[in-house]
């Protein structure tokens, strides 16, 4: 395995390789530009369950990771009891949680926007029983990237100090659009970067195809659907995928 695939073995190598560079994990507050420091991101798109296997692979590797979850999304609830147990699980690893915001939703009125963020922050408090402190963005817009003031009370991820002043690289779409990590300007110059990673991307064994990822991501949904069915309603075939009994309406 090299650390171009991506897998979990892959992003293994990935730590390993940076720990090689001189580079530490540190969280957005403690970050200094000129220093051999990187910040671990992780936004959660689809399946929050496919972040435990990164964060027990940086438990294991002494790396501390940020990790954000959206609160208004189509796939996933985020209080669920199975996505509480992966917030909780997370936090007991030694990782700290964000909110993943979309604020494309409320970009034609700041005010909106800024009460949005602050409430979705507290309701995330209030499933982690823990402070939310940090904001990433969504499919940020362009006004909002390297955007120099709080969202919703709380700092945010593409702020100047965090996106301009250190480098920044993402898997975003499965793929490193601003280069590899290892071959990233900031690291050539021995400086502080920001590293945004998809669980999916990884946890999935893709192998950089993103439509891998995304069929597996849809299969793995598609039994779970019929296994929370077959356990909600009386009778239900999982097999044949109709209901056998009538009553359950």
């Amino acid at each position: 395995m090299t650390v171009d695939d991506f897998t979990l073995q892959g992003y293994a190598s990935l730590l390993c390789a940076l720990t090689q560079e001189g580079y530490s994990s540190v969280g957005y507050e403690d970050v200094r530009p000129t220093e051999r420091q990187v910040i671990i991101r992780h936004d959660i798109d689809f399946e929050p369950t496919y972040a435990l296997p990164l964060g027990e692979l940086e438990k294991r590797n002494s790396v501390s990771g940020w990790y954000f979850f959206l609160v208004r999304s189509p796939f996933y609830n985020i209080t669920a009891p199975q996505t509480v147990e992966v917030l909780h699980e997370l936090r007991d690893m030694g990782h700290q949680i964000g909110l993943h915001f979309d604020a494309s939703l409320f970009l034609d009125d700041p005010e909106v926007l800024d009460r949005e963020a602050r409430w979705e922050c507290e309701l995330l408090e209030s499933v982690t029983s823990a402070p939310v402190e940090m904001v990433s963005f969504h499919r940020p817009k362009p006004a909002l990237l390297g955007l120099a003031k709080p969202i919703g009370g709380r700092d945010h991820t593409y702020h100047p100090r965090y996106f301009n002043d250190i480098g920044y690289c993402s898997d975003s779409r499965g793929a490193w659009g601003h280069g590899h990590p290892l071959s990233h300007k900031a690291l050539g110059e021995g400086r502080a970067f920001q590293l945004l990673t998809h669980p999916i991307w990884w946890a999935t064994d893709s192998a950089g195809d993103p439509n891998a990822a995304l069929a597996t991501l849809q299969a793995t949904r598609s039994k779970s659907l019929r296994a929370n069915l077959a356990q909600t309603i009386t009778g239900y075939d999982d097999g044949v995928g109709r209901v056998l009994k009538e009553g359950n309406r």
